[in-house]
């Protein structure tokens, strides 16, 4: 998934980055990217959570593990920010995520699925998050950027 911005901000926010240095515009922007990131990961913190299946037997052997393992990575050289789920408690996320399809074993023993209501459709807990912040991140990226260059103009 991708985060796109509005062209007219972004060659504003280009043409103030000129005006700073190498250091100063790698950290500009880096502590941009980690806030806009931070919007995306706290929504699917929240959906994971709201989301969850409340059946005694699923709370049971539920450790949080999934929960725990989302996590944001700011990548300095490419000047590009990450957020996922680390491993090994973050392994299955795409599958609650996206869900599966009915599944049985090689001896004919069912198994289930992800999402129990409805195949293949899981509870969408990331996509979800992606898709309603997308332009609060965009948005919070960008005027960390134009704050960040004001406080270094002063």
């Amino acid at each position: 998934m991708t985060l796109t911005l509005d062209e007219a901000d972004y060659k504003h926010v280009q043409e103030q980055l000129t005006k700073l240095s190498e250091l100063e515009k790698t950290a500009v922007v880096q502590r941009g990217l980690e806030e806009g990131i931070i919007i995306i990961v706290n929504q699917g913190r929240r959906n994971l959570k709201a989301r969850l299946s409340n059946d005694p037997v699923n709370v049971k052997m539920r450790t949080g593990g999934l929960y725990q393992s989302i996590g944001r990575q700011v990548k300095k050289k490419k000047m590009k920010a990450y957020a996922g789920f680390k491993r090994p408690k973050g392994s299955a996320a795409h599958l609650v995520d996206r869900g599966t399809e009915k599944r049985w074993t090689k001896k004919g023993a069912y198994r289930g699925s992800v999402s129990k209501k409805s195949p293949n459709t899981g509870n969408m807990f990331w996509t979800d998050a992606f898709n309603a912040k997308k332009n609060d991140a965009a948005r919070e990226l960008m005027d960390s950027v134009k704050k960040s260059i004001q406080k270094l103009a002063k």
